[in-house]
């Protein structure tokens, strides 16, 4: 199951959106050869006629290789880059240039779930759009999927002779079930994230690492059929490369719940503030979307998350079924801090993701 879906996702570099049901023929999407749409995997609820019902998000811009003050201004912002560095450069201008690139508003995407067409609303200053799409469980046998456990794969609708692919993915979220709510910087990849400098030079210039300990557990969890949940304060514009790393790595397809960034609003060194803002409303969101789920979170010791997990489980106790954190600080399960972060959670709901310890060298 977990090989699907990262089979599909493998598929999809560009992808689209979409919004209320069209005409029987939908109209094309206008996107110019030298325009890129991603669409955000997503999720999909029953609503109360019995439908599936989701909340589609994408971007459509244009990288601009060739503008002049855009690649200074890229330049600008990789001053961090060791010089001598070529794959450090590479890096930087794989997950750099999205920030600097040339987002299209006012676009309209139009999509189809199998031959099923559906529009989107207008794409605003940040190229981004949003739409809401309405299916059967016709419509989704139609489009070729009979698992009702397997994601769905949305398309775009391009003009006649445009023979691109731009794709995207819908899980279907049965109102019952387990759902994993998981970070990322530093609970699936290294980053340092207590150390700006260290949290920019693993983001930017270099190749994303994995934690074998959180893939083990995530892969565990995903065997008993748990869906997942990707909910991080890196912004949108580092979905794909981390899209990527999470597929090669193991770790089980799922749905991406990433912070809305542009530099015309903010600084750079901005981009990973106040984490806790942008996370709690999306994982209170998820719990009472699902009321009937049970849910797991993940995350680690390093920043917030004992705290703010610790919360959401005396908030939902009926949902909330474990946290798990990694130990970023070698704390124990007496550690005052944690204990106050999770005062009124039973201790069975709780656990450390340790690393194993390394065996201790023989002697001569």
């Amino acid at each position: 199951m977990k090989a699907q879906r990262w089979v599909k996702l493998a598929a999809i570099g560009v992808a689209a959106a979409c919004g209320h049901v069209c005409a029987q023929s939908p109209e094309a999407s206008r996107v110019k050869s030298d325009e890129r749409v991603v669409l955000f995997p997503t999720l999909a609820a029953r609503n109360e006629s019995g439908e599936w019902q989701a909340d589609v998000r994408g971007w459509i811009y244009e990288p601009e290789h060739d503008s002049a003050w855009r690649n200074k201004l890229l330049e600008a912002l990789g001053h961090g880059a060791p010089p001598d560095n070529a794959e450090a450069r590479r890096i930087f201008e794989e997950r750099g240039r999205p920030f600097v690139a040339d987002n299209e508003s006012a676009k309209r995407i139009a999509l189809l779930l199998g031959e099923r067409p559906f529009v989107g609303e207008p794409s605003g200053a940040n190229g981004h759009f949003k739409a809401s799409i309405r299916f059967t469980d016709s419509d989704a046998r139609a489009a070729g999927e009979d698992d009702p456990r397997a994601p769905l794969t949305l398309r775009v609708a391009l003009a006649d002779g445009d023979d691109r692919r731009f794709l995207g993915l819908v899980y279907r979220i049965e109102d019952s079930g387990l759902s994993v709510i998981c970070d990322i910087d530093d609970t699936v990849r290294i980053t340092g994230v207590g150390d700006r400098e260290s949290l920019i030079r693993s983001t930017f210039f270099e190749s994303f690492k994995p934690v074998p300990e959180v893939r083990a557990q995530c892969s565990e969890l995903a065997a008993a059929g748990a869906q997942f949940h990707y909910v991080s304060a890196s912004p949108w514009q580092l979905y794909e490369p981390l899209e990527r790393f999470l597929r090669d790595e193991g770790f089980p397809a799922g749905s991406f719940h990433l912070k809305a960034f542009r530099l015309k609003d903010s600084t750079f060194l901005s981009l990973f503030d106040n984490p806790e803002i942008h996370k709690r409303p999306i994982i209170e969101g998820l719990i009472q979307r699902w009321p009937g789920r049970r849910f797991i979170l993940i995350g680690d010791t390093g920043e917030r998350d004992p705290e703010l997990y610790g919360d959401i489980a005396r908030r939902f106790p009926q949902q909330v079924e474990r946290v798990y954190l990694r130990d970023l600080r070698n704390a124990r399960r007496r550690d005052p801090r944690l204990k106050e972060a999770l005062r009124e959670v039973p201790a069975e709901k709780w656990v450390l993701i340790t690393a194993p310890k390394e065996p201790a060298p023989t002697k001569p």
